[in-house]
């Protein structure tokens, strides 16, 4: 198995954190766990499931993944403003800038991928993650078995400096 890829739709979902809720008249703090994520988190894992490769992957692996967000009709036209500045207009395929951030992105889907299409999330060793802006709401997940380049690493033969100023 070389490649697995899948396109979520839908508006991009973060990991939510659990949060730590005290009341006066508590005993003790209770750990609250904001349901959305947890329902993305599921919605995500079934959808990957139904097209879930024959077998997990093994060993490292290469993740990239586009985070699309649609642009807002008000967003896709300039926009001059009083004192004579100009917002330009969003157009598929620019950088998102905004939150959310793509490291709670990132989670969930890491955490959704664990048990379907690779045995843990550890597992993901390289790869490139990008917000995008679009024009409709969808994730798209590309998943392949990592493959040792021709080109070696400097430190893999011994080019690397080992002091401060760069003298071997």
């Amino acid at each position: 198995m070389n490649a697995w890829s899948c396109v979520i739709p839908g508006k991009p979902r973060t990991k939510n954190r659990k949060h730590a809720v005290w009341r006066p008249g508590m005993k003790h703090a209770r750990l609250i766990d904001h349901g959305p994520s947890k329902v993305a988190e599921e919605n995500t894992r079934a959808l990957m499931a139904m097209q879930k490769p024959a077998a997990l992957f093994a060993g490292p692996v290469v993740q990239d993944v586009d985070f699309i967000f649609a642009i807002a009709e008000s967003r896709r036209r300039d926009v001059k403003h009083r004192d004579g500045t100009v917002t330009k207009a969003l157009q598929p395929g620019d950088l998102h800038d905004g939150r959310p951030d793509r490291g709670n992105l990132l989670k969930l889907l890491d955490d959704a991928m664990k048990g379907i299409i690779v045995g843990d999330d550890a597992q993901m060793a390289d790869g490139r993650v990008r917000k995008l802006w679009g024009d409709i709401d969808e994730t798209r997940v590309t998943v392949r078995a990592w493959e040792r380049e021709s080109v070696s690493h400097p430190a893999q033969t011994g080019e690397v400096s080992t002091t401060r100023d760069g003298a071997p």
